[in-house]
């Protein structure tokens, strides 16, 4: 009896997952708008290096985001600007980044798969929080860039 019920909880999960998978690989669609990061001047806190792996319905754009500040940061998200071969904007979304906090000097992965219609893109780190140290903790230092 119980070996049944397991089987079949089993075989749920399994579907669930597989399901998870499909949904996320079906890619947003591409907003109209204007929308910039939320904190001009990101780039102080944040380096971001990514590619583009073209795909049937759209592009999957795949890098990492190393926190270059001196904070630790959660509840990253990221920008994605599409545009055609002119130049003109065919769309923007908003995407969330890495699970999870990113210590100082750390350096997470991040993917966002976005629709067909761009020939490039342009990704930026949209907004963050960042994750105040405990009362009397050694103030925060600033983790250089490799390169700095």
């Amino acid at each position: 009896m119980i070996r049944g019920w397991w089987q079949r909880v089993s075989v749920a999960i399994l579907w669930a997952a597989l399901a998870g998978c499909a949904a996320r690989a079906a890619p947003a669609p591409w907003s109209p708008g204007n929308l910039q990061p939320q904190i001009s001047g990101w780039q102080q806190y944040f380096a971001i290096t990514w590619e583009v792996k073209h795909q049937d319905r759209g592009a999957l754009l795949e890098g990492y985001i190393t926190n270059i500040w001196g904070m630790s940061a959660r509840d990253l998200q990221v920008l994605v600007n599409g545009y055609d071969g002119a130049g003109q904007q065919v769309g923007q979304l908003i995407a969330w980044g890495p699970p999870g906090g990113i210590q100082p000097g750390d350096r997470v992965y991040f993917d966002v798969t976005v629709p067909a219609g761009a020939a490039t893109y342009d990704v930026s780190v949209f907004s963050w929080k960042w994750i105040k140290p405990p009362s009397g903790a050694a103030e925060p230092r600033i983790a250089r860039h490799p390169g700095d």
